[in-house]
């Protein structure tokens, strides 16, 4: 079992400590806040996702606390994946941030936004929180009860397949790709792998990608990872201290939250979507489905 030591050093030491740092206040960026509401809540998926393109390369922390909250909340795969890449994408002065995306893919359950998130993790400025929940993912991977067989037929997710805009079209749909300023979105299609090996590729080569190594997917690379991560840690982590330490001449005093503490009660996916996800929990569960929609007064989803 590898030492616990480095894995588990306070996120103080990413977040709070950047408690004495802050945003400036932008008109602009709360004005782009607020066309994001209007254009989000309460919208098909479709809709939703492209709002998204409103809030790309934000700057004030609501905005980013906004996109994270839709990354773990919206109850559609498809649009969490597009607010987490919107989301490392955002500036990142302080390293907040990287902390929110590491929460977000930490907090995913859906295996392949999941992948998705883990790969998106190596476009983030500071790497110590990416890199401690990449490793600890690929470590997870072995002593998790998953049958191979059946989790690689089941791998990624279906993306698209709107209806028409206007009912009674004859013609096959062709949904507009997502307004988006980054090429890569446009007209993606969902990450796939057939087996663990390939899977442990994705994970590993993101790792490469951020701290330089020369990996690859192989039988035990996991524990090879962490013993790696184990000398490696600490000086990823100093790593990120120094950059953070070059903006404190400019910086403001702000707290920022710690992730049980964003709620955005301000964000209303879908509601007839979202209760549609909240029977299907309640089936994988065991349990009776909800009050049917047309007798249930709708709402927006529910804080943790």
């Amino acid at each position: 079992m590898f030492s616990s030591r480095v894995f588990f050093i306070p996120i103080l030491a990413v977040s709070l400590t950047a408690s004495v740092f802050g945003f400036s206040v932008d008109t602009n960026e709360e004005q782009k806040h607020v066309d994001f509401l209007a254009a989000y809540n309460e919208q098909p998926a479709r809709k939703r996702i492209a709002a998204i393109a409103k809030l790309e390369r934000s700057k004030d922390q609501r905005s980013i606390e906004t996109l994270y909250s839709v990354s773990t909340r919206d109850p559609d795969p498809e649009v969490r994946s597009r607010a987490f890449f919107a989301l490392v994408h955002c500036d990142d002065e302080y390293g907040y941030t990287a902390y929110l995306a590491a929460a977000s893919f930490k907090k995913e359950t859906e295996e392949g936004v999941k992948v998705e998130k883990a790969v998106r993790l190596g476009a983030l400025r500071y790497k110590w929180a990416a890199l401690n929940e990449l490793v600890l993912f690929l470590h997870s991977l072995r002593w998790n009860p998953w049958q191979w067989n059946s989790y690689s037929s089941t791998s990624g997710y279906i993306a698209a397949g709107d209806p028409p805009e206007s009912p009674g079209e004859t013609t096959k749909p062709v949904p507009p790709p997502p307004k988006s300023g980054y090429p890569e979105w446009q007209n993606r299609e969902p990450l796939r792998w057939r087996s663990e090996e390939e899977l442990i590729g994705l994970v590993t080569k993101t790792i490469n990608g951020i701290a330089g190594t020369q990996m690859e997917s192989r039988p035990r690379i996991d524990q090879e990872i962490v013993k790696w991560w184990e000398r490696k840690g600490d000086l990823w982590l100093d790593y990120d201290r120094q950059l953070r330490a070059k903006t404190q001449a400019k910086a403001q005093e702000v707290k920022f939250k710690d992730v049980a503490e964003i709620r955005a009660e301000d964000i209303r996916p879908d509601a007839v979507q979202n209760m549609l996800a909240k029977n299907l929990e309640q089936a994988k569960g065991g349990k009776p489905p909800l009050t049917p929609l047309a007798q249930r007064k709708l709402s927006g989803p529910e804080d943790e």
